[in-house]
């Protein structure tokens, strides 16, 4: 799984909430969220890991933290291939 964490695995290969970040500040709130809602949660570093670690896993809904990104192209980079992985994501 190369960098990618798990934080909580579903063996159906589906997850409620992506979280993509190389920060770790978001992970606490993610968790929390999850737990206080019966959600299951997946974090990796950044879009290229999900394109190589999820290809075949579903997702509910997708958080991305784009403050890593140098300029606008790149957010928008970043969010085209967490489309093309995930085209029926939210």
């Amino acid at each position: 799984m190369s960098e990618a964490i798990a934080l909580q695995n579903n063996e159906d290969k589906k997850y409620d909430i992506l979280l993509v970040s190389p920060n770790s500040t978001y992970d606490h709130r993610i968790e929390t969220v999850s737990k206080a809602y019966g959600y299951s949660h997946f974090k990796v570093q950044t879009p290229d890991e999900a394109s190589e670690e999820m290809e075949k896993v579903r997702v509910n809904f997708i958080v991305l933290d784009a403050a890593p990104a140098k300029d606008q192209s790149e957010v928008v980079g970043y969010l085209q291939v967490l489309r093309y992985v995930f085209p029926k994501t939210p």
